[in-house]
């Protein structure tokens, strides 16, 4: 499998994580062991109570679920070369956006996958970002063109970028067009319902016209 394989050989994967389910199909209890990331220590979580324990405990646990971790030197180099890069941005240098999404993924994922920011999130007819769904900072970070070419390169991903989170002109132009014309209808209505004549009654869906 792609997400396997290795440049150099076989991938290595250490086990960081182990679920276990004590009950039966009906019903149980879970407990968990965890490797403490700067400590090397294992940890054995049973509710809000938290004991030292040994890997050889995390081992021979009723395991439910294990959480590993690739174990890729090369990859922790290149994810730390791309970040230095990332961080020491130059401010002539021009800028795109990535979402913060898959920046996370970067940052703990040997692997993250390819960037697909464009596919991932609503975007105007014109290639913007649609800003009426949702607010875009808390979504996208900026980075380095340069960087983000190198991500691409490496991680795959479509080289169309996010130039800008500014409002799509062509969109907030449909949008007032758009305001005005309800706007209008909404004055003639009004105006033809005082000056309606005897016996002439013309009934308007009153959820169209609130819109």
């Amino acid at each position: 499998a792609p997400y396997v394989d290795h440049e150099e050989g076989q991938a290595l994967y250490e086990l960081y994580g182990v679920i276990n389910h004590h009950g039966s199909f009906g019903g149980g209890h879970y407990t968990s062991y965890v490797r403490h990331c700067t400590q090397d220590q294992w940890l054995m979580c049973d509710d809000s109570r938290v004991y030292s324990a040994s890997p050889e405990d995390a081992l021979s646990s009723q395991a439910y679920i294990l959480f590993y971790r690739r174990n890729d030197d090369l990859a922790v180099e290149r994810r730390r070369m791309l970040q230095r890069a990332w961080e020491q941005q130059s401010a002539a240098e021009s800028s795109v956006y990535i979402s913060k999404m898959w920046k996370i993924k970067f940052d703990e994922l040997s692997n993250p996958g390819p960037v697909l920011d464009l596919v991932d999130y609503p975007m105007c007819p014109h290639g913007r970002f649609d800003q009426r769904s949702i607010n875009p900072d808390q979504l996208f970070s900026r980075i380095p063109r340069s960087v983000f070419d190198r991500v691409v390169d490496t991680f795959g991903g479509f080289p169309d970028q996010l130039r800008t989170l500014s409002k799509c002109v062509e969109c907030e132009r449909v949008r007032e067009a758009l305001a005005q014309r309800r706007k209008e209808e909404r004055e003639a209505i009004v105006e033809l319902d005082k000056h309606n004549q005897p016996n002439e009654w013309f009934i308007i869906s009153s959820y169209w016209l609130n819109r």
